[in-house]
């Protein structure tokens, strides 16, 4: 298998500047709404053994989301390097196309490029965010539009009838969302609420969507609603199912 220089990407933290939060050896690359710690690594290495260098680090190869982000990484590669190539994170399932790929189980969507996984075993807000972000980086899903929220409903959440051994309804999912004062206050993953979707039965704590269609008589909600059932973050309390979202990498 061919060797290539790998680029590093670490996940959490793209000018080109020392930065505090990030490792002596990496630089802190600002490319607007993304900002990553990046190091380049000179010794050859395979596309798996880089990958497993990255993940070793806490990070994973790069995935570039813009031709902004390309021509910065590019010049990057360029002062640190006096010829070579580098691995990226994308894979190239055929010669005539090219996906970033997403953890197994999990359902890319290229409207907002990323992957999303309802977890069936469920569990508390706690569990479940520890579980989300320890899948790739992941935390609960959060959501900024109609067509994202459409797509998670019919999509991503399950839905069958019936309830786990706690009494909690299937095919009711636990959201990143918390709902305050009335409104949708935050998401899990500190991004931005910009987007506002209808909830049933207003009540302060943690959000809910229903995969249930209408008229199934399945659930307390239906048709993609998100409702709120009275619980905060910290209560513990379980829920049948949760959503996880992560941005996409190469395997």
């Amino acid at each position: 298998m061919r060797s290539c220089t790998l680029l590093l990407l670490a996940a959490g933290y793209i000018g080109l500047n020392a930065d505090p939060e990030c490792p002596g050896y990496y630089s802190y690359l600002d490319a607007g709404s993304r900002k990553d710690c990046i190091a380049v690594y000179t010794s050859n290495r395979t596309f798996a053994t880089a990958e497993g260098v990255c993940a070793y680090e806490g990070g994973h190869l790069t995935s570039i989301h813009s031709a902004f982000e390309n021509n910065l990484l590019v010049a990057y590669g360029k002062q640190r390097l006096d010829s070579g190539r580098m691995w990226l994170g994308l894979k190239l399932p055929d010669p005539t196309s090219s996906t970033w790929s997403c953890p197994a189980n999990w359902r890319y969507f290229d409207y907002t490029n990323q992957c999303y996984y309802a977890n069936e075993q469920g569990g508390s807000y706690q569990y479940a965010r520890l579980y989300c972000q320890g899948t790739r980086g992941g935390d609960l899903v959060s959501i900024h539009s109609a067509v994202e929220a459409e797509f998670v409903a019919r999509n991503i959440v399950w839905h069958q009838c019936g309830s786990n051994q706690n009494g909690k309804k299937y095919g009711e999912a636990l959201l990143g969302g918390i709902f305050s004062n009335g409104k949708l206050a935050s998401w899990s993953d500190g991004s931005r609420v910009d987007y506002v979707h209808y909830v049933w039965r207003e009540k302060d704590g943690v959000l809910l969507v229903c995969g249930h269609d209408g008229g199934s008589g399945c659930g307390d909600c239906y048709n993609g609603d998100w409702y709120g059932p009275g619980f905060s973050p910290s209560s513990g309390e379980a829920y049948a199912s949760f959503v996880c979202m992560a941005r996409p990498w190469g395997h």
